[in-house]
Protein backbone atom coordinates (compact mmCIF):
# COMPACT_ATOMS: atom_id res chain seq x y z
CA UNK A 1 0.00 0.00 0.00
CA UNK A 2 3.09 2.43 1.01
CA UNK A 3 4.78 1.67 -2.36
CA UNK A 4 1.04 2.55 -4.35
CA UNK A 5 0.99 6.05 -2.50
CA UNK A 6 4.53 6.71 -3.59
CA UNK A 7 3.83 6.02 -7.45
CA UNK A 8 0.86 8.18 -7.28
CA UNK A 9 2.93 11.27 -5.46
CA UNK A 10 5.51 10.47 -7.71
CA UNK A 11 3.29 10.30 -11.07
CA UNK A 12 0.96 13.86 -9.74
CA UNK A 13 4.26 15.04 -9.18
CA UNK A 14 5.75 14.16 -12.71
CA UNK A 15 2.53 15.78 -14.41
CA UNK A 16 2.37 19.06 -12.07
CA UNK A 17 6.06 19.61 -13.31
CA UNK A 18 5.23 18.86 -17.01
CA UNK A 19 1.97 21.38 -16.79
CA UNK A 20 4.30 23.98 -15.32
CA UNK A 21 7.23 23.72 -17.74
CA UNK A 22 7.84 26.23 -20.47
CA UNK A 23 6.82 25.39 -23.76
CA UNK A 24 9.09 26.40 -26.78
CA UNK A 25 8.10 25.81 -29.91
CA UNK A 26 10.22 25.83 -33.24
CA UNK A 27 9.55 26.07 -36.97
CA UNK A 28 12.20 27.04 -39.54
CA UNK A 29 15.38 25.21 -41.21
CA UNK A 30 18.48 24.50 -38.70
CA UNK A 31 22.02 25.63 -39.97
CA UNK A 32 25.50 24.42 -37.85
CA UNK A 33 25.49 25.46 -34.24
CA UNK A 34 26.31 29.30 -33.41
CA UNK A 35 27.99 30.53 -30.05
CA UNK A 36 26.80 33.69 -30.27
CA UNK A 37 23.00 34.81 -30.57
CA UNK A 38 22.28 38.77 -30.60
CA UNK A 39 18.42 39.96 -29.37
CA UNK A 40 16.69 42.65 -31.06
CA UNK A 41 13.44 44.14 -29.79
CA UNK A 42 13.16 46.56 -32.89
CA UNK A 43 13.74 45.20 -36.79
CA UNK A 44 15.27 48.48 -37.37
CA UNK A 45 18.30 48.18 -34.82
CA UNK A 46 19.31 45.39 -36.85
CA UNK A 47 22.78 46.65 -39.32
CA UNK A 48 23.00 43.41 -41.15
CA UNK A 49 21.54 42.18 -43.54
CA UNK A 50 19.52 38.75 -42.85
CA UNK A 51 17.26 36.48 -43.76
CA UNK A 52 14.08 34.71 -41.43
CA UNK A 53 15.66 31.02 -40.88
CA UNK A 54 12.13 30.13 -38.52
CA UNK A 55 10.26 30.92 -36.34
CA UNK A 56 9.44 30.57 -32.43
CA UNK A 57 6.66 30.25 -29.84
CA UNK A 58 7.24 30.38 -25.79
CA UNK A 59 4.66 29.88 -23.33
CA UNK A 60 5.40 29.99 -19.88
CA UNK A 61 4.05 30.97 -16.71
CA UNK A 62 4.19 34.89 -15.73
CA UNK A 63 7.48 36.56 -15.22
CA UNK A 64 7.69 37.76 -11.51
CA UNK A 65 11.16 38.72 -11.02
CA UNK A 66 14.34 39.30 -13.51
CA UNK A 67 15.79 36.41 -13.12
CA UNK A 68 12.92 34.88 -14.51
CA UNK A 69 13.07 37.01 -17.31
CA UNK A 70 16.87 36.02 -17.75
CA UNK A 71 15.96 32.15 -17.84
CA UNK A 72 13.49 32.87 -20.68
CA UNK A 73 15.57 35.03 -22.71
CA UNK A 74 18.48 31.96 -22.14
CA UNK A 75 16.15 29.30 -23.32
CA UNK A 76 15.44 31.83 -26.32
CA UNK A 77 18.92 32.40 -27.03
CA UNK A 78 19.90 28.82 -26.57
CA UNK A 79 17.29 27.50 -28.86
CA UNK A 80 18.70 29.84 -31.45
CA UNK A 81 21.97 28.74 -30.81
CA UNK A 82 21.04 25.15 -31.32
CA UNK A 83 19.93 25.83 -34.70
CA UNK A 84 22.58 28.02 -35.83
CA UNK A 85 20.58 31.55 -35.69
CA UNK A 86 22.79 34.71 -35.54
CA UNK A 87 20.17 36.73 -33.88
CA UNK A 88 16.99 36.56 -32.36
CA UNK A 89 14.18 39.39 -33.04
CA UNK A 90 11.22 39.66 -30.82
CA UNK A 91 7.86 40.29 -32.88
CA UNK A 92 5.43 39.93 -29.31
CA UNK A 93 5.36 39.54 -25.92
CA UNK A 94 2.19 39.35 -23.90
CA UNK A 95 0.18 38.32 -20.81
CA UNK A 96 -2.94 37.07 -22.76
CA UNK A 97 -3.09 34.42 -24.37
CA UNK A 98 -6.13 33.51 -26.40
CA UNK A 99 -6.95 30.01 -27.13
CA UNK A 100 -10.07 29.13 -29.70
CA UNK A 101 -12.14 26.76 -28.74
CA UNK A 102 -14.95 24.76 -31.02
CA UNK A 103 -17.75 26.58 -31.91
CA UNK A 104 -15.26 29.93 -32.75
CA UNK A 105 -15.42 30.40 -29.05
CA UNK A 106 -12.27 32.50 -27.90
CA UNK A 107 -11.20 32.35 -24.28
CA UNK A 108 -8.45 33.99 -22.55
CA UNK A 109 -5.93 32.50 -20.36
CA UNK A 110 -3.75 34.95 -18.73
CA UNK A 111 -2.30 32.99 -16.26
CA UNK A 112 0.49 32.11 -19.30
CA UNK A 113 3.19 34.66 -21.20
CA UNK A 114 3.43 34.16 -24.60
CA UNK A 115 6.30 35.15 -26.82
CA UNK A 116 6.47 35.28 -30.79
CA UNK A 117 10.42 35.88 -32.10
CA UNK A 118 11.89 35.26 -35.73
CA UNK A 119 15.05 33.31 -35.31
CA UNK A 120 17.68 35.33 -37.69
CA UNK A 121 20.94 34.41 -40.26
CA UNK A 122 22.91 36.88 -41.12
CA UNK A 123 23.81 37.24 -45.16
Amino acid sequence: MKQKKQLIFLILTALLLIQCSPTLNYLGNNYAPTTDVSVYFDENEIQEKYKVMGLLTFNAEPIYDNDDRNEITTLIVNKGKEVGADAVLVTKFSSNVQQEIPDRIVARDSEKLFIEAKFLKFE
